[in-house]
């Protein structure tokens, strides 16, 4: 399985998060984007993390919805990472191929447990 839904409970507050490896042809940074931003078209949650492209970014955006309880419309912030890479650049594929070089590393993802917050550092 490729993809996964984690449900966390920190503190107060739950968040969903949609995961997967995924894939990417593009080597251009607006294509890695755009195919991470594409996993919100069809699946609901508030963190959306997306590997395989090799690079870092994170991002947000806003959504409407209609919340059943106060029968009222509401807006709600989505976060989105790529998940980065530890491959070395040098003599690796990312050189050869004459990919553009990237940072190495993990986004770290904060959620916080007494309001809904979600804040990334790349």
């Amino acid at each position: 399985m490729d993809t996964i839904f984690l449900y966390l409970r920190v503190g107060k507050i739950t968040y969903t998060v949609y995961a997967l490896h995924g894939g990417s042809s593009s080597t251009k940074p607006t294509g890695k984007v755009g195919a991470l931003f594409d996993l919100s078209r069809g699946v609901n949650a508030d963190l959306y993390l997306h590997a395989h492209v090799h690079d870092l970014f994170a991002g947000a955006d806003m959504v409407r919805f209609v919340d059943m309880a106060s029968k009222t419309a509401k807006e709600k912030k989505r976060y989105y990472a790529l998940t980065g890479s530890y491959l070395d650049y040098f003599d690796g594929y990312g050189e050869m191929k004459g990919y553009t070089m990237t940072k190495m590393g993990s986004p770290r993802i904060r959620l916080s447990g007494e309001k809904f917050d979600i804040h990334i550092s790349i």
